[in-house]
């Protein structure tokens, strides 16, 4: 039985040979679903030999049609992988650390750069030479973001699980829009520091 944690589409040719893969957390591997053109038509579903991994995988995303990014949520880093044209198996390219609390994570095409949610924060890496990270969007706006997603327009999501809300942000940071139950988490109640959001 497949435990999925995260999720993103390999695609090929749009609409007529896309693959799906999947973090499968429980059992420590990252699954490929072969040949996805609908739902009700899913023709199998693969291992991706990635040699052994003895971490459960969190977040992954799709740089291009050969490259992921695997988050490892008990190990607070981010692996970049190298798939073979087969999709089957892949050799590991790099471990990126310095996460704080690492969650799910996207691939900002406009930015060029992944997007990867850690607590309190948006980290976004550079996926050349040295890796290196920094702050994404505005700084202290978040109490534990889980997730982060882009859309077409390049517009970031961001999922904030304690404060029970989504808010969507332009690629440079500005906030747009916001949804959910803001204030739902209760610092002053446990005795934490208050995390004050403008809108």
């Amino acid at each position: 039985m497949c435990f999925p944690s995260g999720v993103d589409v390999i695609t090929v040719v749009p609409g007529r040979e896309e693959y799906c893969v999947v973090a499968d957390s429980k059992n420590k591997c990252i699954r490929l679903v072969d040949n996805v053109t609908s739902v009700d038509r899913i023709q199998s579903t693969f291992v991706i030999q990635l040699g052994t991994i003895e971490y459960a995988p969190y977040g992954i995303a799709v740089i291009d049609t050969n490259t992921i990014v695997v988050s490892c949520l008990d190990q607070n880093v981010v692996r970049i992988y190298r798939l073979e044209a087969s999709f089957r198996s892949g050799n590991i390219l790099a471990v990126v650390d310095g996460f704080m609390s690492v969650g799910g994570m996207c691939f900002h095409p406009g930015l060029q750069k992944l997007l990867v949610a850690d607590g309190k924060r948006v980290i976004q890496v550079d996926l050349t030479a040295g890796h290196n990270r920094q702050p994404w969007g505005p700084a202290g706006r978040f109490v534990d973001c889980t997730d982060v997603g882009v859309d077409a327009d390049g517009n970031v999501g961001v999922v904030d699980r304690l404060d029970h809300t989504v808010t969507l942000f332009s690629s440079d940071g500005v906030q747009r829009s916001r949804a959910g139950e803001m204030g739902m988490w209760r610092p002053r109640q446990r005795g934490w520091p208050i995390f004050e959001c403008a809108i």
